[in-house]
């Protein structure tokens, strides 16, 4: 597992000169595939914003034109994107539903996140340009 600082430390350092361009890629994917573009999609750090798109994309039958969902608000909250979509009603039971395993399936999919090891590239990134960050790195290398 990576640690919160650690992915958040790799996220800001990875193409954040670009993000403006993956923003407005993200935002003309939604509007012509999904029709709604969600609140919060510019909150997203940059990584995530370049791969969200087709991660959804992949997740449609293979003739589908759209989305089969919509998401209306996307986040991040400690290290974890939060979504939530237009269909989805009150859950007042604790069973994992459709949608929470949904959540989960894109979580694992968003490069770097929490659950998976940084890449190589990754954690050489951030042993040169974040140095405070080194002894994070030893503690999570597998």
């Amino acid at each position: 597992m990576v640690s919160e600082k650690l992915l958040t430390s790799s996220l800001e350092l990875l193409g954040v000169d670009k993000k403006n361009d993956y923003l407005r890629l993200a935002e003309e994917f939604f509007r012509s595939k999904a029709i709604l573009v969600p609140s919060g999609l510019a909150s997203l750090p940059t990584p995530w914003l370049r791969a969200l798109p087709d991660i959804l994309w992949n997740m449609r039958k293979p003739n589908w034109e759209a989305l089969p969902f919509m998401i209306r608000k996307l986040g991040c909250m400690d290290g974890v994107f939060c979504l939530a979509f237009a269909q989805e009603l009150p859950n007042f039971s604790d069973r994992l539903t459709g949608w929470d395993r949904l959540r989960i399936q894109i979580n694992l999919a968003l490069q770097p996140n929490l659950w998976t090891p940084l890449s190589l590239e990754m954690e050489r990134l951030v042993w040169k340009k974040r140095p405070e960050l080194r002894e994070e790195l030893f503690k999570t290398t597998p």
